[in-house]
């Protein structure tokens, strides 16, 4: 119990430690010891020097908290142990440390091994440090201060915790908590806390939390050594384990214990990772890391050769590296130890990369193998790419779609597909080398993808070449060029071979669509600006197709040499050629132009910049503008022979130039004969304008258009002429306007004349009008005439507060005549009330209250029009109501508003139709139909806005008649319905009937979207329909009259229909073909009245029959039809089959397509007037069409027959004389062409054969058969060898012409006046005549005849019968329609026969004729047996209501 007392403690501890000095046989000191007994345990102020006098051992306070439970067996627990201020110095030697005496004081040597030590063993649980220091000096080692030497250890400020604390013999167990110091080399541990294990080979930390000066681990860490010595090597000899989860590590916290790391630094946070290895040979898996601004890494890899930088090898299978070019440019160099690295500023277009696939090699010599996703697509690599001394780069790369355009700064390029293979070097931005080849698909330029370019480049010490293919279905082209940067003077080198390019579907130009072909171009060109660049662009035989057609232009050259002190520019081409010469500085010449304005009237203010002095001459003469039209305007329009003649000159203030067209068009618009004239020198400037013309339309122009300005002293003084003072409508304006300094510019009118439909209208001089700040202000500018007045007032302006007011009292309607009569409409009436308009130049709006007395259209009485529309600004609602009725109520409803602030469905109006006649709609459809009758009533609703208003609603047509104008046939139809639906007039199942009441079905739409000029898309099917009702005067091409089954088609404005007929002739068709006149539809006018005005007369030389009409007709031509064909040689008309295609295009060409078979018909015979005979057709008969109606293929026979004496035949041949008169027949055969065909003829005699075989010899000779075959055509008799009656011959001949000429006459009137198709009368003389009767669709045929049988040879026409009268009669019936097989009887006249001696003067027969075609007998048999014998017919279809249609062929 004494021990409690301190005087006992202290004398206790001066014993204790002079025993330990004496027995240590060093210093130990103890100041004081606390003990409380089985408890606690406190030393103060502990020291122990080592034997050579150092301290060793330091501890200002050792407070130990004991157990003694065990003590009987030897053992004492050591609860917790703190030590404060503690001080260890550990000195190690080469054969011992400053510790050995005192461990081999306390573990002396073993006695005998049958002694056991009656030790006592203590147990330490928990360790508290607080303060204190630890020095290690191993003496064996070479010291150095590069991060921490582990031979010269210096920890100081020594805090931390360990509990659960197991000691044993190979290792040490504890539970770290918050363990701290600092070491010299300035490693700071901030915080230790794990489950720790350390032994003589490891050392494990888990659940750990390290914290150190820039770094923190978490997770696990695992060091592994063959001794504490392998720490003194530790980049090779510890070989490191961790899972490491959040954590952050600084390459400057891993150089305290791999000081080469100084050149690797890096600070990286690593979100998850397991690594394994030395730092010198480092395996990480799993590993998810961050660094820089912007990178991040996931990754499995292995890091061979650290601390080396410059010899480590990495190899690295990316899950995901993300970083961007910024990060890069930080990153290498600090890992690489560089000073500075840059990429190319085009990179920093991919944006955040992400790449995943394989990295192998060094840091700055690596092969990349993986797929890298930007922001400018995704890019499939193999490369290799080295960074160290220069930027290098080789390999492959791919990508499905990547934006080209981002990349290299353009907009006009977009995205494309590539497969390239490259190998460049990049030194600094001036040092770029670089070799790609490979392949572009989808690639967008200007928003068209090219499917296909093939192309290869270099770029080698500042000069760029490059080679390649376009290949797309809108471009096929090669190319091949280059541009060299290494001169003072940029060379550009170019050419391509063009085959196939679409300009305005690779959006190259959106004007019009241009194809070029076939076209070689090439250009060399030298320069760094405009004003330097110098050489020559040229092309030769460009092929190209544009709206305008197509065309070749031979050449094309543009050249350019000098500078902007003596420049020259020239264009040399077929389509225009152009010189420029002079001082010209094209950089600055758009605001030399724009000074010029200011010049003159300085007052307006417009805003200049500076330029450089201009004086040059400028020529430009017009060849050929349709094939360059569409490079300036599709719609523009410059006759050849266009010119431009300029002259400028800043230095003396001259500004010249005189510009003239024949011809210019312009969106419809034409001007004749323009010249524009301007002269600008120091003082003034003056601009005139000349025209003979200005056309709106066809109908709507004004001539003699002169416009003259004069602008000086901030004045502009104007003189307009419209029209010559003698026509219905004239203008002449005269006025100037006054600029002035922040002023408005007024406009006074001079004397001024204005005329409308011949009626004189004055201006009134007080009118006040100006112009200021973009606001043109009007007030009180009246134009009258007698009792009409049009006054305005107001401002024109974008301002919705600014109105303008057009007041109108009793205005003639009838002034408007210069418009709408050329259209066809006629107006009467007068007009009164006012229109108001609001925010003119912005977003026009109006409110308009109208009347007008009843108007007269057309002679047509409608009614009253009356227009109430008023504008609320609130709303934005302009509200209409409207109508046009006559007394009985009839006319049109409108009512509804207009939304001002809309700009897609402004227009929300509704309306009614009631029994509006249908005259009214003739003038927009007068090149389609005339004649236009009938009323129609309905609903309807107008949408959209003014400029496109929709129209909806349903019709019913009531009683209406209509003529198809080139048809010439009428057409009527009562009650019928159509709806109208987004200005569609749909027609379904429209029935309408021809003049003999047959009926048709029309469906289809009319589109009203260009109300001027509908569009058709009406399909008919008809039966029995007349469908041509025309005569020669109409039309020369082709006229009669037609009925016809089939379908019918009208397509396309009215302006240029497209007729399309699918049909089969039907009974009383009878068309008429000529060929002796011209088959240019333009040429065809007949008559033509002149007038005075000579334009009318010009215009109505230039009518086209024919102006945008196209038609397609396919006909099946049955023998119900009559075909009359017309020649230079005759006319033919006769029946037949054949299926016929005649085509008619809008320029006026006529072409006829298919074969025609006559089946029977008669030709007549003139031969430009030289005969005048009508030869009967004979069956079997062709003719063929394969384009030009005029060269249609012809193969027909013609027989003409006359009862005559065969006395002077049996003359010419030197036989006797046999002078009976017997039928003979000519028969001329026609070969060849249908405008000249090769005639032959032949002679027969079909009662009496037996004359051929006894002239046979005669025969032999063809000019013989000729001669007698074209007398007998002639004369109407054979012609005798002898010349003694030659003066009888000659008469004969005139008698018999004559009085042929005068039976054909008397024909033609007996069948006319009996009008009968079934009965046919040929009176040919006095003394031989014959009738025919046909029945039963001519299947049976009653043929019966008269002559004179004597042989008098002295008889002719005008000879009356004799006693010797003969006469015939046949009968016929065909037992097949196709008239094959035909069953005939006959009685007639006996004649001379081999065979029998005749008993009578007559003889009666009967028989079957069978006839038919065949090439060989298998055929022959095979159709004689075949009787039902099948042909192909076309199916006419029924008119049906119901029918639906379907398109035409």
């Amino acid at each position: 119990m004494s021990l409690h007392f301190s005087a006992v403690q202290q004398y206790a501890s001066k014993k204790v430690a002079k025993y330990l000095s004496k027995e240590l046989k060093t210093t130990v000191t103890v100041d004081g010891v606390y003990f409380s007994p089985f408890n606690t345990l406190e030393l103060k102020n502990i020291s122990v020097d080592d034997r050579q006098g150092k301290k060793m051992i330091a501890v200002k306070s050792i407070r130990a908290n004991l157990s003694f439970v065990k003590f009987f067996d030897n053992k004492i627990s050591v609860i917790a142990l703190h030590l404060d201020d503690g001080f260890v110095n550990y000195e190690i030697y080469k054969d011992s440390t400053n510790f050995s005496f005192l461990v081999d004081y306390f573990n002396p040597p073993k006695k005998d091994k049958g002694e056991k030590p009656a030790g006592l063993q203590l147990d330490l649980h928990k360790l508290k440090l607080q303060h204190s220091y630890f020095k290690l000096t191993n003496h064996q080692y070479k010291h150095h201060n590069r991060g921490v030497d582990f031979s010269d250890l210096e920890l100081t400020d020594i805090n931390g915790a360990f509990e659960d604390i197991n000691i044993t013999k190979k290792e040490i167990r504890a539970q770290v908590h918050q363990l701290t110091f600092k070491e010299k080399s300035g490693l700071h541990l901030k915080n230790l806390t794990a489950q720790s294990v350390v032994s003589n080979k490891h050392m494990l930390f888990t659940n750990l939390l390290l914290q150190t000066n820039r770094s923190q681990l978490s997770h696990h860490v695992g060091l592994y050594y063959n001794q504490f010595s392998d720490f003194e090597d530790f980049i090779e000899k510890v070989r490191v384990e961790g899972r490491l989860k959040n954590s952050t590590v600084d390459s400057r916290d891993i150089e305290f214990f791999a000081p080469d790391m100084k050149f690797v630094q890096f600070a990286t946070q690593i979100q998850e990772a397991t690594l394994d290895g030395t730092v010198e040979h480092i395996r990480a898996k799993n590993v998810h890391l961050k660094t820089g601004k912007a990178t991040s890494l996931q990754a499995n890899f292995t890091i061979d050769g650290l601390p080396y930088i410059e010899k480590t090898i990495f190899n690295l299978d990316v899950a995901n590296l993300s970083t961007n070019s910024k990060d890069v440019e930080t990153l290498v160099p600090q890992l690489g130890n560089l000073p500075h690295f840059m990429l190319p500023e085009h990179l920093d277009a991919f944006g955040q990369v992400q790449y995943s696939g394989k990295l192998s090699g060094y840091y700055h010599n690596f092969h990349a193998d993986g797929l890298a996703q930007t922001e400018l697509g995704h890019i499939r690599t193999v490369s290799d790419i080295r960074i160290k001394p220069t930027l290098q780069f080789a390999g492959n790369a791919q990508s499905p779609s990547f934006e080209l355009g981002k990349f290299i700064k353009t907009t006009e390029i977009g995205s494309s597909g590539l497969d390239v293979k490259f190998d460049g070097r990049i030194t600094d931005s001036k040092d770029v080398q670089l070799e790609l080849s490979g392949r572009a698909n989808s690639f967008f330029f200007k928003n068209y993808p090219y499917t296909q370019i093939d192309f290869e480049g270099a770029l080698l010490a500042n000069k760029l070449t490059a080679v390649g293919h376009v290949e797309d279905t809108h471009a096929q082209l090669a190319f091949d060029g280059t541009v060299d940067w290494s001169t003072t003077e940029t060379l550009y080198n170019f050419s391509s071979t063009i085959d196939h390019l679409s300009l305005k579907q690779t959006h190259l130009l959106s004007k019009d669509s241009i194809t070029i072909r076939q076209t070689d171009v090439n250009a060399e060109l030298q320069g760094n600006t405009l004003n330097n660049l110098t050489g020559f662009v040229k092309a030769d035989q460009i092929s190209l197709s544009s709206t305008r057609g197509d065309f070749t232009i031979g050449k094309f050259q543009f050249e350019s040499s000098g500078n902007e002190q003596s420049k020259l520019l020239r264009i040399d081409s077929d389509v225009l050629n152009m010189v420029m010469a002079g001082q010209i500085d094209l950089n600055s010449i758009g605001a030399y132009f724009t000074s010029l304005a200011m010049r003159y009237a300085p007052a307006i203010n417009i805003d200049t910049k500076p330029y450089n002095p201009q004086n040059f001459d400028l020529n430009v003469k017009i060849k050929s503008f349709d094939p360059i039209s569409a490079l300036f305007d599709p719609d523009l329009k410059l006759d050849n022979g266009a010119t431009l003649y300029a002259s400028f000159s800043s230095q003396n203030y001259l500004a010249r130039f005189e510009a003239f067209s024949p011809i210019l068009t312009y969106k419809g618009i034409t001007v004749t004969n323009l010249k524009l004239d301007e002269d600008a020198d120091n003082k003034t400037f003056d601009l005139n304008l000349d025209a003979d013309r200005i056309s709106f339309s066809d109908s709507v122009y004004v001539d003699n258009i002169r416009i003259k300005n004069t602008l000086a002293n901030d004045s502009l003084h104007f003189n307009i002429l419209l029209s010559e003072e003698s026509r219905p409508n004239h203008l002449l304006l005269n006025g100037n306007i006054h600029f002035a300094y922040n002023k408005p510019a007024y406009i006074r009118f001079d004397q001024s004349k204005i005329v409308l439909n011949n009626e004189h209208w004055d201006i009134s001089k007080e009118a006040d009008l100006r112009v200021s700040k973009g606001k043109f202000y009007l007030n009180n500018l009246l134009f009258k005439r007698d009792r009409q007045e049009v006054l305005i007032n107001g401002v024109l302006s974008d301002d919705e507060t600014d109105n303008l007011i057009l007041a109108f009292k009793e205005f003639n309607l009838a002034s408007f005549s210069g418009i709408t009569s050329p259209m066809g409409i006629n107006l009467q009436g007068h007009l009164n009330g006012d229109v108001k308009l609001n925010s003119v130049f912005k977003r026009p709006n109006f409110s308009t209250h109208i009347t007008t007395t009843p108007i007269t259209y057309n002679n047509l009485p409608l009614g009253i029009l009356a227009i109430h529309a008023d504008y609320e600004p609130q709303t934005g609602l302009v509200k209409l109501i409207s109508t046009l009725q006559n007394i009985d109520g009839r006319g049109v409803e409108l009512s509804g508003y207009y939304d001002v602030r809309s700009k897609t469905d402004a227009l929300q109006l509704r309306g009614k139709i009631k029994e509006t006649d249908l005259l009214v709609v003739q003038p927009f459809l007068k090149t389609l139909v005339s004649n236009l009758y009938g009323k129609v009533s309905g609903d309807i609703a107008i949408t959209g806005t003014l400029n496109h208003p929709v129209i909806s609603g349903s019709a019913q047509i009531i009683d209406a008649s209509f003529m198809v104008n080139y048809l010439q046939t009428k057409y009527n139809m009562a009650n019928q319905n159509a709806f109208i639906d987004n200005n569609i007039i749909h027609l379904n199942n429209l029935r309408f009937t021809d003049s003999k009441g047959m009926a048709a079905i029309g469906s289809g739409t009319v589109d009203l979207n260009t109300l001027a000029d509908p569009t058709l898309n009406i399909n008919v099917v008809a039966s029995n329909l007349q469908i041509l009702n025309t005569t020669r005067k109409d039309n020369e091409l082709f006229f009669g009259t037609a009925f016809a089954s089939g379908k019918f088609g009208f397509k396309g404005p009215t302006s240029a229909i497209n007729i399309a007929i699918d049909a089969t002739s039907n009974p009383n068709t009878a068309i008429t073909i000529p060929f002796n006149s011209s088959l240019k539809v333009s040429e065809n006018d007949f008559i033509y009245f002149t007038s005075t005005d000579s334009t009318k007369n010009k215009e109505a030389a230039q009518r086209k029959l024919f102006k945008g009409l196209t038609m397609n007709m396919d006909l099946n031509i049955t023998p119900d039809a009559e075909i009359n064909l017309e020649n230079n040689v005759g006319s033919l008309k006769g029946s037949g089959r054949g299926n016929l295609s005649l085509r008619i295009s809008n320029l006026g060409d006529f072409e006829m397509f298919g074969d025609y078979h006559i089946l029977s018909g008669k030709f007549h015979f003139t031969a430009q007037d030289f005969f005048n005979k009508y030869f009967d057709l004979k069956e079997g008969g062709t003719i063929r069409w394969a384009g030009n109606p005029s060269e249609a293929v012809v193969n027909l026979a013609a027989s003409y027959q006359q009862r005559t004496s065969v006395g002077p035949l049996y003359n010419a041949a030197g036989r006797t004389e046999n002078n009976d008169r017997v039928l003979a027949q000519a028969d001329m055969m026609l070969k060849g062409t249908l405008s000249q065909p090769e005639i032959s003829f032949g002679l027969t005699f079909p009662q009496d054969p037996y004359i051929k075989d006894e002239l046979q010899s005669y025969f032999l000779d063809g000019n013989n058969i000729n001669q007698q075959a074209i007398s007998l055509i002639v004369r109407r008799s054979f012609t005798p060898a002898s010349t003694q009656e030659f003066g009888k011959e000659v008469n004969n001949t005139l008698i018999s012409a004559g009085t042929e000429i005068a039976f054909n006459q008397l024909n033609s009137i007996i069948s006319q006046s009996l009008n009968m198709n079934f009965f046919d009368l040929n009176i040919r003389s006095f003394n031989d005549a014959s009738a025919s009767l046909r029945f039963f669709d001519d299947r049976l045929t009653l043929t019966g005849g008269v002559s004179d049988r004597s042989k008098n040879t002295l008889m002719t026409d005008l000879t009356p019968f004799s006693d010797q009268v003969a006469t015939d009669a046949e009968v016929t019936f065909k037992l097949r329609k196709d008239g094959s097989l035909i069953l005939r009887a006959y009685n007639r006249l006996n004649t001379r026969n081999f065979l029998f001696t005749p008993y009578s003067d007559y003889i009666s027969a009967a028989g079957v004729v069978y006839r038919q075609e065949f090439n060989s007998l298998s055929e022959f048999w095979r159709k004689m047996w075949i009787w039902n014998d099948k042909r192909d017919k076309k199916d006419i279809l029924p008119v049906d209501s119901t029918a639906t249609q379907g398109p035409l062929k």
